[in-house]
């Protein structure tokens, strides 16, 4: 009797503690550490009465059972407990990789390598309708016969994702971006008013980030955003906005005389000791001028003399930028043009023997002029 009493007493304690934890709603909230994420706040049930999971016995009616546990211990399964399932983001595929750990009754997971993850919660919901019972509901009794609440079930039972978390410190793979636009991929060179944008795609395991530019030339100034927690929106950062006219005259924030810029990219998570940086630096032309003028191999004609045709050299026609042709003859008339270059081959067989003059234009800005000789 007196243990009959004890357990009463137990339950009836208990099931007013799941009830005001009912009355409580919060988010799933994980939080990441050098080789573990663990929830720290679990969304609690929507019902005032809890839902028991387990074994039981059958006292003869199916609508009513009766459930034996064990107590003690932080991941035993007892009354509304959730499962927890551990993901990890596949950066190459873009998408969750679900359950790389088997589901658990904790809410921590140990023994991670470094990566993004995020922990699932799964409550069990109320198996109602279940053989005719009354109200729909299967009733929960304890060992001394007192009804406790409902008997649950995590069959078809909804999910709920957590925040996304960085375990372990950043490594040097972790960090790659690129320039959007460029003119050549080691040249690192933008036109006048062009805005000058990263990609930082393939920026992956990080919470925070760091950016500053660099002047390398004229005043040697200096700029910096600083660290930024969180990730980069879009994986994108347009730096002429980011500047804002700090670095001179040019709207886009870069002075247009021969200045080089140093870009200091660095990512980071709470585990770091140092800084994981991939610097790099870029040209802004001068106005009127192509990053042409700056490439190692200027554009050429070749052959000349020409006969029936001449060949376009170091011209990259795979860019975003427009390039037309045009042919002169001493006087300054026009004798052949192009609006749109789409060959490096260039048909000149309806031209008479003489001297002509050719201009190249990216975007309307001339790049390039240079004598052909027409001898068939």
């Amino acid at each position: 009797m007196k243990k009959s009493f004890i357990l009463s007493i137990f339950f009836l304690a208990l099931t007013a503690f799941q009830q005001a934890k009912a009355q409580t709603i919060s988010p799933v909230i994980a939080v990441g550490t050098a080789s573990s994420v663990k929830t720290t706040q679990v969304q609690p049930p929507t019902y005032s009465t809890p839902l028991w999971i387990g074994s039981e016995w059958k006292v003869g009616d199916p609508c009513n059972q009766v459930f034996v546990f064990h107590l003690g211990g932080q991941c035993n399964v007892g009354p509304d407990d959730p499962r927890y399932f551990l993901d990890m983001f596949n950066f190459t595929t873009n998408a969750w990789v679900l359950n790389v750990k088997p589901y658990q009754s904790c809410p921590e997971f140990t023994g991670l390598g470094h990566g993004t993850y995020r922990v699932r919660v799964q409550r069990p919901t109320d198996i109602n309708g279940a053989g005719g019972c009354e109200g729909g509901h299967v009733r929960a009794y304890n060992l001394a016969n007192q009804f406790i609440g409902w008997r649950g079930s995590y069959t078809n039972s909804p999910f709920v994702a957590s925040n996304s978390v960085v375990v372990g410190a950043s490594v040097q793979s972790d960090i790659n971006w690129t320039f959007f636009d460029i003119q050549t991929p080691t040249n690192y060179c933008f036109n006048y008013n062009q805005p000058v944008i990263m990609n930082t795609t393939g920026t992956i395991n990080y919470d925070r980030w760091w950016l500053a530019i660099f002047e390398n030339g004229g005043q040697n100034r200096y700029w910096s955003q600083g660290w930024t927690f969180g990730q980069i929106p879009g994986n994108q950062l347009n730096l002429s906005n980011l500047v804002n006219g700090a670095f001179g005259s040019n709207p886009n924030g870069f002075e247009q005389f021969p200045v080089n810029y140093t870009v200091q990219f660095a990512i980071a998570t709470p585990y770091n000791m140092t800084w994981i940086e991939l610097s790099k630096g870029f040209t802004v032309a001068p106005i009127n001028i192509s990053c042409r003028s700056v490439d190692d191999e200027p554009i050429a004609i070749t052959p000349n003399p020409a006969s029936t045709t001449f060949h376009i050299a170091n011209l990259d026609l795979n860019s975003v930028n427009n390039y037309r042709l045009t042919l002169t003859d001493l006087s300054g008339r026009t004798v052949q043009s192009l609006d749109q270059i789409a060959q490096e081959d260039i048909d000149i067989s309806d031209l008479d023997n003489g001297l002509y003059i050719v201009n190249i234009w990216e975007d309307n800005e001339r790049i390039h002029t240079s004598k052909l000789s027409v001898i068939k």
